[in-house]
C-alpha cells in the first residue's frame, strides 16, 4: 500500500535489527495504516549482505532512518532508535513481525484521547511454527509486578520513554524491565480492544524461550526486584489497587511461584 505523505507523521515504528533486513523490508512494504507513518531502524551490527541490502533500500523511502551501529544487543539499539525519532509517539516492534492492518491509527488514537495514559497495547496472533491468538489482559500494574502480562510491542509516548530512562541492558527480559520502569514512575497502560500485531514464531525464538530454565528465571525476577524497589515495596498498596478478583490474584501468584 502506497504511503501518504502530505501530513508529519506522529507515529514512528521502531525496529532493533540484526540480519532480519529482509524482514524488516518485508514489513515496510506491506504495511497498512490510514496515515503516514515513519520508521526508524538501528541496524545492531548486522554482517549478513542481504540484510544490509534490504535495509539500504528501504533507506530511500524519505519515512525511513537507518542507523548503523557495533552491535550492543536490543535494548540498547531500541534505545537509540527512540532517541532519533522524531514523532510524538513510537511503536515497539520486533524486527521479524508485522503491525496488523489499521492498529497503529487505533493505538494512538487511545493515545490522544487518553492523555493521563503513557502506552498501549492489544492482542496479537502468533505465525510461523503455529498460528494462535493470544489475548492478554488490561492494563494492571500490580499484575506485572508478578510476570510480564503486557507485551513487548506497546504504542508508547515518546517522551514518557525518555523519563522512564528507556529499555536497558542489564536484563535479558527489557520488555519487563521497561514495564516496571514505567510503573516506577507512576505511569499507566491501556488496553486496546484490537490485534495489535502479528509475531513470528521460528527456531531463534523457540530455542531462546526453552532456554529459560526455572533457575535462571528465578535469578532475573530477583534482579529485576533490586532494580525496582520501590515498586516491589509498594506491592501491598498495588494489590489493593488492582481490580482482579481474589481467585485471579491467586493465581497469577501460583503461577509466579511454578515458575520460581
Amino acid at each position: 500500500m502506497s504511503k501518504p505523505t502530505a501530513a508529519k507523521p506522529r507515529i514512528s515504528i521502531i525496529v532493533a535489527c540484526f540480519n532480519d533486513g529482509e524482514y524488516v523490508r518485508q514489513m515496510w512494504h506491506t504495511l497498512d495504516e490510514p496515515e503516514p507513518v515513519a520508521l526508524v531502524v538501528v541496524d545492531d551490527g548486522s554482517d549478513d549482505p542481504a540484510s544490509l541490502s534490504a535495509l539500504e533500500e528501504i533507506a530511500a523511502d524519505p519515512l525511513v532512518r537507518v542507523i548503523h551501529q557495533e552491535n550492543q544487543g536490543p535494548a540498547a539499539a531500541m534505545k537509540r532508535a527512540v532517541e532519533a525519532a522524531s514523532t510524538p509517539y513510537v511503536f515497539i516492534l520486533g524486527a521479524d513481525d508485522q503491525p496488523a492492518s489499521g492498529a497503529l491509527a487505533k493505538l494512538a488514537d487511545a493515545l490522544d484521547e487518553n492523555p493521563g495514559v503513557a502506552f498501549t497495547y492489544g492482542d496479537y496472533i502468533t505465525f510461523g511454527r503455529f498460528f494462535g491468538y493470544r489475548a492478554l489482559p488490561r492494563w494492571d500494574a500490580w499484575l506485572n509486578t508478578q510476570g510480564n502480562h503486557c507485551s513487548a510491542m506497546i504504542m508508547i509516548r515518546r517522551d514518557a520513554y525518555l523519563e522512564v530512562g528507556g529499555n536497558q541492558t542489564r536484563s535479558r527480559f527489557e520488555d519487563w524491565d521497561l514495564l516496571l520502569s514505567l510503573i516506577d514512575h507512576g505511569r499507566k497502560g491501556l488496553k486496546v480492544d484490537c490485534v495489535a500485531f502479528f509475531y513470528r514464531l521460528h527456531d531463534r525464538r523457540a530455542q531462546r524461550r526453552f532456554s529459560q530454565s526455572r533457575s535462571s528465571w528465578r535469578r532475573e525476577y530477583e534482579l529485576l526486584q533490586e532494580w525496582h524497589p520501590e515498586t516491589y515495596a509498594r506491592l501491598g498498596e498495588l494489590e489493593k489497587q488492582s481490580e482482579l478478583s481474589r481467585g485471579q490474584r491467586l493465581v497469577y501468584k501460583a503461577l509466579r511461584l511454578l515458575r520460581s
